[in-house]
């Protein structure tokens, strides 16, 4: 796999109880199948589907939690979209060691004759001290999103 984008996580950026969310963009030119898989690390968690067809637009999402430990992680991979494809939610658990300094990675494998071209990708932290139930990190995860969204843009949050 071949790496698209990829972003340092300093040492000491996360506590328990806190996150990040990547948003990764990009899009396809050519109709050979391809295979996507994000990376923190040493883990890693791909994609089921292998996707095909001909150009198109792929939005890719990453969330990693801590609920309950820097060196254990609840990852969801949520909605993704890859042309009219739609990829169901995943959760998986990571065991990386988020005291130490770490890298997350969008990763793609495509045949020569086709392209992916990387249109955007950043990561932003969400944090929940005060909920220990998973829907309420990830809804203030999406929460945080959504008013970065609306100032970045002039909106009220």
């Amino acid at each position: 796999m071949l790496a698209i984008y990829s972003k340092s996580i300093p040492a000491g950026s996360l506590t328990v109880g806190t996150g990040v969310h990547c948003y990764a963009r990009m899009h396809h030119t050519g109709s050979a199948a391809v295979t996507m898989q994000w990376t923190l690390g040493s883990s890693s968690q791909s994609y089921p589907t292998t996707f095909t067809g001909s150009t198109y637009e792929v939005m890719a999402d990453i969330e990693i939690l801590t609920p309950s430990s820097l060196s254990s992680q609840v990852v969801t991979l949520p909605f993704s979209f890859f042309g009219g494809t739609t990829e169901s939610p995943q959760t998986v658990t990571w065991n990386e060691n988020l005291a130490n300094a770490d890298t997350i990675s969008i990763n793609f494998n495509v045949a020569a004759t086709d392209k992916m071209t990387g249109d955007a990708f950043y990561c932003q932290p969400c944090s929940n001290r005060h909920h220990r139930l998973w829907r309420a990190i990830t809804a203030n995860c999406h929460r945080a999103s959504l008013n970065s969204r609306r100032r970045r843009f002039g909106e009220p949050a």
